[in-house]
């Protein structure tokens, strides 16, 4: 993977892509909490100067943690007030509903809201942003309901958007100190040594962490036991093959550098795969590192709250299985010829129908359906060198590529097999 220009690690002085990305392509909102950051800091210092006591602003936190809401209840926000990193933290807090939710989930999220309102201590509000206490916790609740509903295609995405880009705001302007924005779901529950992440050791634009589901009724376990078993071979079988974007694409299980987030534009605004398009991006600048020592709990449950993900998973395998028919995922074959194709990448740009001759019929089909022959003519015309082919075709073949090349063997040669036999 190409190295980024920026270096990654603690977060000296503002930074100019990050400065621009703000100013140009970051939600309302991230300009909204450093005005009230800045109010709040102006009140600590008043009161300092009149007591005669040091400052200490409401937003001067180690670490940022961001959890988009939507038809929850607020006993997620009280566990994470007992966390053991609770005094360190800022959690933002979107709480979204988007343009066709129904009256229950409109409901709900008011309930979320007053109850936060009642429970903690609020020490200030600007429009939709309220700075919330909730023991240690220092809570920026943002309100995107009723009136300013999120666009129903836009949903998730832009509600973690809008959580990143002020958690990136507060990080450049020094009010946040780690220069990593943490990212997980309502549903998660997050172990002790979740914030321990050193991105020192692990160098990378972004992180994944391991996790496991608990809980449900029985249907709903057995589901989420055999999808659990098909989001973790993934990886795995990506690893065999030697992708180099062999990694988990989940929400709730992902951190990144505040300055690779502004330099690929942040989370996209779409109502579902928000977080797999985003580590596409970010794998291209310095690469996503998994870190299996931090293990997340999520809750297995069904639900619709996006049009794909694991809530709609679980609900189609439970369908599946009360009508008597098997839980498949990908012929692990799919994954062999994939490597054939990888291990075969240094010969492809000056050799391509000689190294093609040597697949299979299938896999060569898939690999030109991708558009292999149109990239390589292209960067035969830029005059690569071998180092520079060899990047820009991961750049080209990345995690999207990938799934369609994987998809269309799937498709035309390759058909789903039991997840009991392949998982």
């Amino acid at each position: 993977m190409k190295k980024s220009a920026n270096n990654i690690g603690p977060a000296a002085e503002p930074n100019r892509s990050v400065q621009k990305y703000l100013s140009q392509q970051a939600e309302p909102e991230a300009r909204l909490c450093l005005e009230l950051a800045g109010s709040l800091a102006n009140k600590n210092a008043s009161r300092a100067q009149l007591n005669k006591k040091g400052s200490s602003d409401w937003f001067d936190r180690e670490q940022a943690l961001i959890i988009p809401a939507c038809n929850e209840k607020a006993a997620f926000v009280a566990n994470l007030a007992k966390h053991s990193q609770a005094a360190t933290s800022l959690l933002i807090l979107v709480v979204n509903d988007n343009e066709l939710s129904n009256r229950e989930t409109q409901e709900n999220n008011q309930k979320l809201i007053d109850e936060l309102m009642q429970r903690a201590n609020s020490i200030g509000r600007l429009k939709q942003l309220h700075a919330l206490e909730l023991g240690e916790l220092k809570i920026l609740l943002i309100t995107r309901c009723l009136n300013l509903a999120l666009p129903a295609k836009q949903g998730v995405g832009l509600a973690r958007k809008i959580a990143a880009d002020c958690a990136c705001a507060l990080i450049d302007s020094a009010f946040i100190k780690r220069p990593i924005i943490f990212s997980t779901d309502a549903d998660a529950r997050l172990p002790n040594n979740y914030f321990s992440l050193d991105e020192g050791k692990h160098s990378a634009s972004a992180w994944t962490f391991d996790f496991t589901h608990r809980g449900g009724d029985n249907a709903v376990q057995h589901a989420t036991e055999l999808y659990e078993r098909s989001l973790k071979a993934w990886p795995r079988e990506l690893k065999r093959a030697g992708s180099p974007y062999a990694y988990q694409s989940l929400g709730s299980c992902l951190a990144f550098d505040y300055r690779a987030y502004a330099q690929v534009r942040g989370f996209p605004k779409r109502a579902a795969a928000e977080d797999f398009y985003l580590l596409n991006k970010l794998a291209k600048i310095n690469g996503v590192s998994v870190c299996p020592e931090i293990c997340i709990e999520l809750q297995a449950r069904r639900s619709s709250r996006v049009p794909f993900g694991t809530g709609p998973a679980v609900a189609r395998l439970i369908e599946q299985q009360q009508r008597g028919e098997q839980a498949c995922w990908y012929d692990p074959a799919i994954f062999s010829e994939l490597a054939e194709v990888l291990k075969r990448v240094d010969t492809f740009q000056h050799h391509y129908q000689q190294a093609a001759a040597e697949l299979k019929p299938c896999t060569r089909a898939a690999i030109e359906a991708a558009g292999i022959e149109a990239f390589i003519h292209k960067r035969q015309q830029q005059g690569d060198s071998r180092e520079q082919f060899l990047r820009h075709f991961h750049q080209w073949f990345d995690a999207f590529q990938s799934l369609k090349f994987i998809r269309h063997l799937q498709q035309h040669a390759y058909p789903p097999k039991a997840i009991e036999e392949v998982c």
